[in-house]
């Protein structure tokens, strides 16, 4: 019964961390860092060094109406976050599976390690986002210096 129960760990394990280094290579995504940064040096070398800015309501209203189209794509620390909880539910509904099916009291144990885990982790997720919040309501930006206007001065000399 505990073989079953590691192999269950190892394909769990297996699909968490083989699932993020398979995207990667979909994605194009360069293996080293020095390569990763010369190709974001030339990207930004091509824009005249004018990145994407993000939007949200936290941002001082001349940035916020800079990059409105992009504003619904997810950003990778977001994909991250969803493939973490989808992975989390499925193996939460196969070692729940499993220990219905199984009956071991080894299964029922990792189901509820699984659930402890699903737990922690939305209550992070949670946690975040009221932070992320509490910020965007608390913290407010300094307005832009905007260049001086100069004017032109009379001497009496002229």
């Amino acid at each position: 019964m505990t073989i079953v129960a590691f192999l269950i760990l190892v394909v769990l394990w297996a699909a968490v961390l083989i699932q993020p280094a398979l995207r990667g290579r979909v994605e194009g995504r360069r293996a080293d860092s020095i390569g990763d940064f010369h190709y974001r040096l030339g990207v930004l070398g091509r824009t005249g060094g004018h990145a994407a800015l993000p939007v949200g309501p936290g941002l001082p209203s001349h940035l916020r109406d800079a990059g409105a189209p992009g504003s619904r794509a997810m950003t990778p620390a977001q994909r991250r976050r969803r493939d973490v909880l989808v992975s989390l539910l499925v193996a939460a509904g196969l070692t729940l599976l499993l220990a219905v099916l199984g009956g071991g009291s080894e299964l029922l144990f990792l189901h509820l390690l699984v659930d402890g885990l699903l737990a922690a982790y939305v209550g992070l997720l949670v946690r975040m986002r009221r932070l992320a919040s509490e910020r965007r309501a608390k913290v407010r930006y300094l307005p832009q210096p905007r260049a001086p206007q100069l004017a032109l001065r009379r001497t009496a000399s002229s």
